[in-house]
């Protein structure tokens, strides 16, 4: 009798111990943050989330990733996601910490953006702070501040950049506010149990992180340049750059119209949509460079996943190349007309001339191109043999 009592203690422990054992795994594999839209169909909106066309529902706010085991830092007095050691810190030298990210409407700025947002313990950042100075629109649209707004834009970028917040907390966006990272977890995690007010929880998500950054297309490149000229090297501007083609493509999807502005030439970086897309590791890696930012390989590989830029090779070649079944080929050609002079410093191509009706779905411009290279250079071949052949 002892012993059948004794087996199914044995086997209640066994049972139990399994259990425990699949929690821990689904836990620690577990992502409460998942991106609930395809950014690379629309990029320009980093994530939807489902308080933001809503009240403010604190307790229906997502949570941020909890700290993985390995790499929680038991030596600090708040939550953080990784251990000093794993920490993004400044390269060595880097004294720029500071922000903008630039692009025009649909020109893909959300998806790099998002690839800061993603550092939520280190990050602290801002997805279209400038959204209350608009006038009052009656379209979607994403139009440039005017002066009046611009210069009031300015002031309030340097107060976010101060991390002076609190004073001026209506000029702060709910829907928009809640696609900060950094700003969701410290509010669930330090300021809605205390009842910390908006403003100084944002201002205290600010001020625990050492590196500032805002996205915004709202503001032109000359008052961005005030920026510049006010924090000098410690602020560095990121121009996100898409095909002028694929921008109307989007921008007709989202049943918008905007006008392309040209880009100022100062000391910025800039970043191809397109290479981002194909190339993540190594222009996300770039980016963190360019920014002084130390980002290790597990960082940058979840980065990756929550982007989903990890995705198989072709199907993001034909997210990029989406535009050409959307735009018919006198609109490709009508941009070509207006765009093609800077088209060979930014790597995009014109429609080719042999591209027509009954070839545009059979071979891919890039081929159409080629076939045109080679034969202007067999026919400059012979031109020059002919005049050899006069000459002699």
């Amino acid at each position: 009798m002892m012993g059948r009592t004794q087996l199914r203690v044995t086997c209640i422990m066994a049972l139990l111990t399994i259990v425990c054992i699949n929690t821990v795994i689904f836990l620690s594999s577990y992502d409460p943050s998942p991106v609930t839209q395809d950014l690379l169909m629309d990029p320009n909106a980093p994530v939807i989330l489902v308080a933001d066309d809503g009240e403010d529902r604190p307790v229906a706010l997502p949570q941020a990733a909890p700290p993985r085991k390995q790499q929680v830092d038991r030596n600090t007095h708040f939550n953080t996601s990784w251990s000093s050691k794993k920490r993004v810190h400044l390269m060595f030298g880097s004294m720029a910490n500071k922000l903008v990210v630039h692009s025009y409407e649909q020109g893909g700025g959300g998806v790099a953006s998002e690839a800061l947002n993603l550092l939520i313990n280190e990050v602290f950042f801002l997805y279209q702070p400038l959204y209350k100075l608009a006038a009052e629109e009656s379209s979607p649209e994403v139009n440039l501040l005017d002066m009046d707004e611009a210069k009031q834009g300015v002031e309030w970028l340097q107060q976010v950049f101060n991390c002076s917040l609190a004073q001026q907390k209506d000029l702060l966006h709910k829907p928009f506010l809640w696609k900060s990272h950094s700003v969701r977890y410290t509010y669930t995690t330090q300021c809605h149990n205390h009842k910390v007010n908006l403003g100084e929880c944002v201002e205290r998500a600010c001020t625990q992180r050492g590196f500032r950054a805002v996205y915004t297309p709202r503001l032109g490149m000359p008052h961005i340049h005030q920026l510049v000229k006010v924090y000098t090297k410690y602020l560095k501007v990121v121009m996100v750059l898409r095909d002028p083609r694929a921008v109307l493509s989007a921008r007709r999807q989202a049943k918008r119209s905007n006008n392309i502005n040209n880009l100022i030439d100062f000391k910025t970086e800039v970043l191809r949509y397109e290479h981002l897309l194909l190339q993540p590791y190594e222009v996300l890696s770039y980016l963190y460079d360019f920014l002084g930012l130390q980002v290790t390989d597990d960082q940058l590989e979840r980065v990756v996943r929550i982007l989903r830029l990890n995705r198989h090779e072709q199907l993001l070649l034909e997210i990029t190349k989406m535009w050409q079944l959307d735009l018919t080929l006198q609109e490709s050609r009508a941009v070509d007309e207006g765009c093609d002079i800077y088209y060979d410093k930014l790597g995009y191509i014109s429609v080719p001339e042999t591209i027509n009706p009954k070839n545009n779905y059979f071979i891919t411009w890039d081929q159409a191109k080629l076939l045109e290279d080679i034969h202007s250079n067999r026919v400059l071949t012979v031109k020059q043999s002919l005049l050899t052949d006069v000459n002699n």
